[in-house]
């Protein structure tokens, strides 16, 4: 098997009152804060970072953090997107945090708008995505589903 060029991401669910925080993004994809975790960064303090860059949220309560996933990313975004040119594969760990009120959510220009959706919602709106298969075991492995 021949060596994938990989990149390591961290995710972030972010829990308030049952729902989880979700965005849209410009292209029309549904999804849940992530990014690269940069040189020097351990995965917590990149899902840090992310959260607060894409959501401006700071308070919360970090509850758990899972295993490793390793997502195959489709042709079509290798193509239309330079970053992802020679990346085939992502190499996610997520977290799950909780809020501990209503978070005041200021999006990056990553989104175009969020909603606050249950795991059932989130698993409709990726359904077909190539992160479907990945949100369901990460939303399993954290018990929301």
């Amino acid at each position: 098997m021949k060596h994938e060029k990989y990149r390591l991401t961290a995710g972030i669910i972010v829990e308030y009152e049952g729902k989880v925080l979700l965005g849209l993004t410009p292209r029309g994809y549904w999804g849940m804060p992530q990014g690269g975790i940069e040189e020097g960064e351990i995965p917590r303090e990149a899902a840090e970072r992310e959260l607060l860059e894409e959501t401006g949220i700071s308070e919360v309560k970090w509850v758990s953090v899972s295993g490793w996933y390793l997502v195959k990313l489709p042709e079509l975004a290798r193509i239309n997107n330079k970053r992802y040119s020679k990346i085939h594969v992502q190499k996610y760990q997520w977290f799950f945090v909780t809020a501990y009120s209503q978070p005041k959510v200021e999006l990056s220009d990553e989104y175009v708008k969020y909603q606050w959706v249950s795991p059932q919602e989130v698993m409709e709106k990726v359904a077909g995505s190539f992160k479907e298969e990945m949100y369901e075991s990460v939303f399993r492995e954290f018990n929301l589903l």
